[in-house]
């Protein structure tokens, strides 16, 4: 990674540009992979992890990060004339420190029966078959920047792999956004539940650290999802 594509990413994140900051990673990747693959057709989660470890590789593997505590502890409230406390309260700690973690220990973590969710069974015979949005099918789609409410239609199209109807099997490319519009409306209420599901467990990078505050000596259990809970 160079220093103009790492200012580059960093300036990206900082304008909160997601179209920027993923392209920029996209083109990052593109470059330093030595055996070419094409990276559009890569699924998100192993855009995010490959990037992490080019991002370990090139520009060091430690990163700092301030993390504010959010235990509830005891705190002093009421005082005398003297200054001798009376009472307290719970109140959150509020403790800042910095902590430090290793890229090099993030992985992908895939949801309970992934593979298993991933087919949607209809009937008998009609299903739809699901998979993790390729970076192609993610940028056609226009997905940057945009909130679940405001995805929904999209981000079915960009997740679906195949329909199917006995061994008959229609690719994405056979059918329009709209085509499958229709078509998912008439899912019963429990498929569409389901759907649902596979969307909000998709896989993705995942760091587990277990940090100590310093003032109030409580243990934290602190999970970073997904690419930007790395640099944010």
């Amino acid at each position: 990674m160079l220093v103009k594509e790492y200012k580059a990413l960093l300036q990206s994140q900082e304008l909160g540009d997601d179209t920027g900051f993923i392209n920029t990673i996209r083109g990052i990747i593109d470059d330093c992979l030595l055996n070419k693959v094409d990276v559009d057709d890569l699924p998100m989660y192993a855009i995010d992890y490959i990037f992490l470890r080019i991002r370990a590789k090139s520009v060091g593997e430690m990163v700092s990060a301030e993390y504010k505590c959010n235990a509830m502890v005891d705190k002093l409230t009421d005082h005398d004339e003297n200054g001798v406390a009376h009472s307290s309260e719970k109140k959150p700690c509020g403790q800042k420190f910095i902590v430090q973690f290793n890229l090099e220990d993030a992985f992908v973590k895939f949801p309970e029966d992934f593979h298993k969710k991933c087919v949607i069974q209809l009937t008998d015979d009609i299903g739809i078959r699901l998979k993790a949005p390729t970076f192609r099918r993610f940028r056609s789609v226009g997905l940057e920047g945009k909130g679940m409410l405001d995805i929904t239609d999209e981000y079915v199209f960009a997740c679906v792999d195949s329909i199917f109807e006995g061994e008959k099997v229609i690719t994405p490319s056979e059918f329009t956004l709209d085509e499958l519009r229709e078509f998912i409306e008439s899912f019963p209420a429990d498929k569409i539940d389901a759907i649902s599901e596979f969307f909000q467990n998709q896989p993705k990078v995942t760091m587990v650290m277990t940090l100590t505050c310093p003032a109030c000596k409580n243990q934290a259990i602190v999970e970073l999802n997904g690419l930007k809970d790395f640099f944010d």
